[in-house]
Formats: C-alpha cells, structure tokens, sequence
C-alpha cells in the first residue's frame, strides 16, 4: 500500500503534467508552422457574364504564377462632391458614391531552376498566354475578358487596367531567364451585383415599411427622404386620408424620390 508521501509525489506529477498540457496549447505559432503545408498559388481564370451575374468560364484557370506575390494591394475608395459656398470657408463635401476597387501586385517568372516551383516553360510562351487570357482583344466578346484573381480565400473579380514586365536576368545568347510582371486591375461588378450594394435606405429606391410601434409618418419620411414634407405625398401613394392614420402592423409603400 503508498504512503501518503507516494501519493502525493503522484498526483503533483499528474498536475504538472496536466499543466504543462494547457500551457502548450495556449502557446503561439511560430512563423514556420503558419506558413508550412502546401501554398495555395495565385491564379486567373475567364469570367463570362450570364444572367446577370459574374460566373467563371471553366473549371481551369489559364494562368497560375509560379511563385505568389510578396504583396497584394487592394484601393478602396470614396467619391464625394464638394460644393463650394460664396462667403464661406472651406467646402461642404456630398457624397455620390463608391468608386470601384483596385488591386496591384507582382510576381516573378524564372526558369533556371532557382525557384521552388516547376521551371520547365519559357518565358516568351508565358508571357503569351498572359496577355491573350488578360490583355488580347476577344472578338466574340468585343472586349478584353473579365477575369478572377483567386489566392487562397481571396477572389476578385476584374479587367485588367495596366501590365509591364521586365526581363531582369538572360542567357548569354539574349533568351530571358526571369521576368518580373506588375499588374493593376479595377473591379467588375454585373449590374445586379451593383443594384444590390446599393444602400436600402437609398431615396431613389422604392420600400415597403413595416410599421412598429412608435413610428409616425413624418419620422420614417425623415429617416427615408432625410425630409418629413414628403409625409403627405407618402400618405396620399398609401391611400390614407390623414398622417396619422398609421398604426403596427401595417406597410407602407414610400416610393422613390422623383428627380
């Protein structure tokens, strides 16, 4: 039979161990285990429009980057109008809207072998197939094709606005063996993705309000139109004899802003 000091010598150990457990998993990766496994290499691929949505050609991207881009920029942006008041000092700044995104970014191509993935290509042959999948004019298309840029979990969906690239390293008999490639996109959206970013609160939209407790006529006007006169013309579209023949429960139609 153990004494008390076995068991307790024991159980300190189970303790220690059980601690020693909980402080492993609290402890942070390092840079080594995040980025190991198999990488996920930037790609492009067609995107065609139907129906009035964006969908990609084929299964197959026509291009995957032999080594992915150190960086990845993306531009969002903001467009406001400022409107300038005689007698007044500085601008009042109105807003009209988003302004399509932008994404920039460079990778390398390299067929010495000094690169970790399959350099068996040449440069000219990939070079070609870059510009006809995002460059070349499509004739049954009428347009250059919209593409998707997918890297992991990141897909964008976009025209190609500018591409350079510079052959940095040859063979002695002028053959290029690494090019480095700079590409810019700006951001395509079908026009039933761009009618459903819109903001519901827009004025310019038709809505159909549930009415809860509390609500007036004047107030969800003013929430609306950022106006309560239109109340009446609300009223009048509803068929109601007066504003405040509104109670829970009801909907209300507040039809857009004539321009």
């Amino acid at each position: 039979m153990e004494d008390y000091e076995s068991i307790r010598l024991k159980a300190t150990q189970q303790l220690n161990q059980a601690l020693m457990r909980i402080e492993a998993t609290k402890k942070p990766k390092s840079l080594s285990d995040i980025v190991s496994g198999e990488k996920a290499r930037l790609s492009f691929s067609v995107v065609n429009l139907s129906d009035g949505k964006l969908d990609k050609a084929s299964g197959e991207p026509f291009f995957t980057v032999q080594t992915n881009p150190q960086t990845f920029k993306k531009k969002l942006g903001i467009n406001y109008k400022n409107n300038k008041t005689i007698g007044r000092i500085g601008t009042e700044s109105e807003y009209e809207g988003f302004n399509p995104e932008n994404v920039d970014f460079s990778f390398v191509l390299d067929v010495t072998g000094s690169e970790a993935q399959d350099s068996d290509f040449q440069i000219f042959d990939k070079i070609a197939e870059l510009l006809e999948g995002l460059y070349c004019y499509q004739g049954d298309k009428h347009e250059p094709n919209r593409v998707a840029i997918e890297w992991g979990k990141e897909i964008f969906f976009g025209r190609l606005t500018s591409l350079d690239y510079e052959h940095v390293l040859f063979h002695p008999d002028g053959t290029p063996l690494r090019t480095k490639f700079n590409l810019s996109f700006v951001e395509c959206k079908s026009t039933q993705e761009m009618e459903s970013k819109k903001k519901t609160s827009s004025p310019d939209l038709s809505h159909l309000i549930l009415v809860k407790a509390g609500d007036t006529l004047p107030l969800l006007c003013q929430k609306i139109y950022k106006n309560q006169q239109y109340c009446h013309a609300v009223a009048q579209a509803n068929n109601l004899a007066h504003v405040a023949d509104i109670e829970p429960g009801m909907q209300l139609l507040f039809p857009p802003l004539e321009k």
